[in-house]
C-alpha cells in the first residue's frame, strides 16, 4: 500500500533506517541553515574547513584530510574552491616536496568570527529545548557511537 501523501512519506516509520541517513539528513538541515545566514559571503561551503585553517594558522593539507577522515582527492578539491575563493593560500612545504601549507587569507580572519556566531547560533537552536545534561549526554553518546563504529571497521577484513 502506498502511504505517500503528495509524494512524501517518512522514510523512519517503514522500518528500521540506518542511523547514518538520520545524521545525513541532520547535516543537510545545519548546511543549509548555515548557507542561509552566511549568503551574503562569497563562500557557501567547507565553512567548517575554512574555521579550522583560520584557527591553526597555517596547516597541511594533509593534516586536514587525516583529521577529517576526507579522501586525499576531496580535499584538494576543497582546497581549490577556498583558494579560487581568496580564503586560503597554498604554498609548497619549505621541508617536505610533497607537502603543502594551507593558510588563511586576511578574507577568511576577517569571516571567521561571522562564521563562529553562525556555529554557535545554530548549535542553540538545535539544542533548544534540551538540559545542559542532555546536551552533554548526547556528545559522550555521539563519540561512543563513533568509537563502536570504527571498532567494526578494524575487525573487518580488507577485500583483496
Amino acid at each position: 500500500m502506498n502511504n505517500c501523501s503528495k509524494n512524501i512519506f517518512n522514510p523512519y516509520d517503514l522500518c528500521e533506517s540506518p542511523l547514518g541517513l538520520r545524521f545525513n539528513n541532520l547535516f543537510k538541515r545545519y548546511n543549509q541553515a548555515t548557507d542561509k545566514l552566511l549568503k551574503e559571503e562569497d563562500i557557501d561551503r567547507y565553512f567548517f574547513i575554512l574555521r579550522l585553517i583560520c584557527e591553526h594558522k597555517s596547516i597541511t593539507q594533509q593534516c586536514l584530510a587525516d583529521s577529517l577522515q576526507i579522501d586525499k582527492t576531496i580535499m584538494v578539491r576543497i582546497i581549490d574552491y577556498l583558494s579560487k575563493g581568496g580564503f586560503i593560500n597554498r604554498t609548497p612545504h619549505a621541508t617536505d616536496r610533497r607537502a603543502y601549507l594551507i593558510t588563511p587569507t586576511e578574507k577568511a580572519l576577517n569571516l571567521a568570527p561571522k562564521i563562529d556566531k553562525t556555529f554557535h547560533y545554530l548549535n542553540q537552536s538545535a539544542f533548544k529545548g534540551f538540559t545542559k545534561q542532555e546536551i552533554n549526554d548526547f556528545k559522550i553518546y555521539i563519540e561512543r557511537m563513533e568509537q563502536n563504529l570504527l571498532a567494526i571497521q578494524n575487525k573487518i577484513k580488507p577485500k583483496k
